[in-house]
């Protein structure tokens, strides 16, 4: 029989949505099977609607076009529709609340596909609890005169069959998914009715003004439909509909805490069986965390921090609907330090022992402010040495409060003593008593003593056979200098004697050598050196060259010619720099765009290049490469650093494009520039960021480096080619992987990205240091892990590291979408002109998408921002 009714389904009942000429064998076929219940009720009056993606309706079954089975299943056939995304609406007879809703089915049609759906209407099943009955009109009105609210809340009016409808008035369904409800009927201002949970088929009297309340149930959201008064009419049946959902919330937490803490926290809740456990690690000092939807309601939150964090109480939070609470605790974990001291002249440093940050200060009152707990070294010195002498050096612990420290500078007067002697011995006494004696040796003929003003003996001893012996009576003041002239007989004179200068090499690498040479002449033995800080005698006003030898890893300073005056002591300050490590990517195909089918129309379509073989930089530039590069350039004069005006901070060429920004522009470089009183303006890396990739770079300041080195940007075909296209091999498909790591899938523990869509509330720069995901490094810990991870060996196919993620990295194209398909190019170059340049990778605050290789950021060359900065190719 079945088989039958299926035959005569496709002879008589097809209709179709596509147009007559779509060939049938790459369209489907939809089968519907609809029933109501046993008896069939209402099943005549059933009709669905299809529409398709294009909002194309039709209505079914037409001209009775169906088959129905002794079951009372109707099955229409709708053969020939197109693929695609179609709607399937069921309409049928249901304000009176008879059956339950039916909701809008989604259906996907595949190309020769049969897809079959099934329907039944079931009738809603309703409790009657009948027990007043007013059947007349006039007896319901005066029963709703006559009784207060509370009395019509125990005697409901009558609930029956629909068929009595016209005898009393109109109905009223009430439909609830929550059967502890409560809610109100009002007309007006006035009750008519209580109810608790769905009620069906409750006679009211015709009339207007009717509205529905609802008590509130805290964790709920309550949607009311309709949501204002309506009208219910003389055999009206009308359906009110009462929605509790679960209304959900987030708590966000901020607190700044020391580096290396972590911060414990549990969450409470009596809507939660058991606390939410954290254990938080702060990123640059700072936690930040969000949590998933959480039930609306009241929540304590108990921290408990490291022990140099003082305690906390619990916190109250009231999560509501759809908002987020803000919760940032307050540890006061920072404290003020103010220094008094005797003279406007002192100098105070200031050394936190565990991260060596340094804080300077000065004046007769000075106060460091918001400086964490812990332990520090209190440093003392003066703008006036020769006068004002500091104290001993401090060490402190900064605890629970605010510190004040009281110190005496001793203010010197001066006495400079000079003698003809070769050596001499030398005796200050006070005559106060107030000061020791003063014992000490001069060699050389002259030397300066502070001393406390006063009066003072003092006596010159020659140290010969001689022992000729000379004395003095002095007075000093503050800030007084005297000259004591202290000559012999038979004293061979001092000119005849040759005196040395001193020179004091500092270099920022324990294994730094280097070589002093005389008047340049390489031919002669020059004296040898090794070590971070070395001081050196040397013969005054003679011309010397400093020459430094590489090291691992390191290119060696410049070198250095000086000349020392006599007596004179300078220091010599020079740095190696980290070498710009290079692989070699060997020719070969890239597939150039989006292989996978999933980026924007500039990435497509796919085209096939040849490369030649090129080096490319393992790393990305650090900070400490750009800054070393920028203090070369401004001081031999082909950039310049502006330091006024609204441009202060910014570094220029010389056709005035913009090639950076410093600290003093843009607080978010890690580039700092340094007066210094020797070499002028020095750029360096802010602490801890050398090894960072440089950021705030243009276009140009990253060309303009690239050719000072010899070396120059990736085009964007080459670029892909190092970042994802795996070595060819013989016989086998070329294979270009989605990320810059070798890999098609990615989590954090691949690259640094924004591996989740909590908001941005607070932006700091998260770029890590080059290389940092080698397989090596942990991670911090995440609210989700259950333990630390540890970093994968992320490198591209070659050997490059963070080709995805950390930092935007500028390549050498001008920017233009990709129209027409072209292969077997060779060492594309990209556009001849344009008004942007392409950067790749993604950067630290990108979301998974960005750090695809294909993807294209078009930026104006001279762009410069926290998020981008480049490699050298060679």
């Amino acid at each position: 029989m079945r088989n039958y009714c299926f035959f005569m389904l496709y002879i008589l009942g097809y209709v179709h949505l596509c147009s007559a000429d779509q060939p049938a064998a790459k369209n489907g076929t939809l089968i519907i099977n609809y029933q109501t219940n046993a008896k069939g009720e209402r099943l005549d009056r059933v009709r669905f609607w299809l529409k398709d993606s294009n909002h194309n309706m039709k209505m079914y079954p037409r001209e009775q076009k169906y088959v129905e089975d002794k079951n009372l299943c109707r099955t229409v056939v709708i053969e020939d529709l197109c693929p695609g995304l179609y709607t399937l609406e069921f309409l049928i007879p249901n304000k009176d609340a008879y059956f339950e809703e039916s909701p809008e089915k989604k259906i996907l049609i595949k190309p020769g596909e049969v897809v079959k759906i099934d329907q039944i209407f079931t009738k809603r099943t309703v409790m009657y609890h009948p027990i007043e009955r007013l059947r007349e009109w006039t007896a319901w009105h005066q029963f709703l005169l006559d009784m207060s609210s509370s009395y019509i809340a125990q005697y409901a009016p009558y609930r029956g069959p629909a068929s009595e409808m016209g005898i009393i008035g109109g109905s009223l369904n009430v439909e609830t998914n929550l059967p502890d409800a409560q809610w109100a009927l009002y007309q007006g201002e006035k009750i008519t009715y209580r109810g608790l949970g769905s009620v069906s088929n409750l006679i009211v009297p015709p009339g207007q003004g009717y509205s529905i309340r609802v008590k509130k149930i805290p964790g709920y959201e309550i949607k009311v439909y309709p949501n204002g008064p309506f009208s219910i009419g003389r055999r009206q049946s009308f359906v009110a509909r009462i929605s509790y959902e679960k209304a959900f919330g987030y708590i966000d937490i901020t607190a700044n805490i020391p580096q290396e803490s972590i911060l414990e926290v549990e969450i409470f809740s009596e809507s939660q069986k058991q606390p939410i456990h954290l254990n938080l690690q702060p990123t640059q000092g700072t936690v930040q965390w969000s949590s998933s939807a959480l039930p609306v309601g009241e929540y304590k939150i108990v921290f408990k921090g490291p022990l140099e964090l003082p305690a906390l109480s619990p916190l109250s939070v009231k999560v509501e609907a759809n908002e987020h609470a803000q919760v940032s605790p307050d540890f006061k974990y920072t404290h003020d330090l103010t220094i008094e001291s005797n003279t406007q002249d002192a100098i105070y440093v200031l050394e936190n022992v565990d991260t060596r940050k340094k804080w300077q200060g000065q004046g007769t009152k000075f106060t460091f402010q918001g400086l964490p707990r812990g332990h520090y070294n209190l440093n003392f010195a003066s703008s006036r040495p020769e006068f004002v002498i500091p104290p001993e050096a401090l060490k402190l612990t900064i605890g629970d409060h605010a510190e004040n420290i009281k110190v005496e500078y001793r203010i010197a007067a001066n006495v400079e003593i000079e003698t003809n002697a070769e050596e001499a011995f030398i005796t200050i006494i006070s005559k106060s008593n107030a000061n020791p004696t003063l014992r000490d040796e001069i060699k050389g003929g002259k030397k300066i003593y502070p001393l406390t003003p006063g009066e003072y003996q003092i006596i010159v001893e020659q140290n010969t056979t001689a022992r000729q012996k000379k004395s003095y009576n002095i007075s000093l003041k503050e800030f007084e200098t005297k000259t004591l002239q202290a000559n012999f007989q038979n004293v061979v004179a001092r000119g005849n004697r040759q005196e040395l200068s001193q020179a004091v090499i500092i270099s920022n690498i324990n294994e730094a050598r280097f070589k002093i040479y005389k008047n340049k002449e390489k031919d002669q033995q020059p004296l040898k050196y090794q070590g971070k800080y070395v001081s050196v005698s040397l013969e005054p006003n003679i011309i010397y060259e400093l020459v430094f030898e590489p090291w691992d890893n390191y290119n060696p300073p410049q070198n250095i010619t000086f000349e020392l005056k006599t007596g004179e002591h300078r220091i010599i300050r020079a740095d190696y720099i980290p070498a710009q490590k290079l692989v070699v990517v060997p020719d070969g195909k890239v597939l150039v765009g989006d292989v996978f089918g999933e980026g924007s129309e500039d990435e497509r379509p796919v085209q096939t290049a040849l490369i030649s073989q090129f080096s490319i930089g393992v790393y990305d530039v650090t900070n400490a490469l750009y800054a070393a590069w920028l203090t070369k350039s401004v001081r031999e004069g082909r950039l310049v650093y502006l330091a006024d005006f609204d441009k202060k901070g910014q570094v220029i060429d010389l056709s005035g494009f913009l090639i950076c920004k410093t600290t003093e522009n843009d607080p978010y470089s890690q580039i700092a520039a340094i007066l210094d009183s020797e070499q002028g303006i020095v750029f360096k890396a802010i602490p801890g960021k050398d090894n960072n990739p440089v950021i705030n770079v243009t276009w140009y300041g990253a060309q303009a480096y690239c050719k000072d080195h010899n070396c120059r940007l990736p085009t964007e075909a080459e670029w892909e080619k190092a970042a994802a296209m795996s070595l060819e091999k013989s016989g086998q498909p070329l294979k270009k992987y989605r990320y810059g790591f070798s890999q098609d899938v990615i989590d954090r523990s691949w690259a640094n990205y924004k591996y989740n869509d909590i908001p941005i509330t607070n932006f700091k720069v998260l770029t890590s240091e080059i290389g940092f995901y080698n397989g090596i490094n942990l991670l911090p810990l995440d609210r989700q892990d259950m333990a630390q991870l540890r970093t994968h060996d992320a490198k591209s196919p070659v050997g490059a590291y963070d080709m995805s993620g950390n930092v935007f990295q500028w390549v050498a194209d001008w920017y233009a979408p990709r129209k027409v398909s072209q292969d077997n190019l060779k060492d594309p170059q990209g556009p001849l002109s344009g008004t942007h340049k392409v950067a790749k990778g993604g950067c630290y605050a990108s979301l998974a998408e960005e750090l695809r290789v294909s993807k294209r950021l078009p930026l104006p060359p001279d762009h410069c921002d926290s998020y981008t900065g480049f490699r050298v190719a060679k």
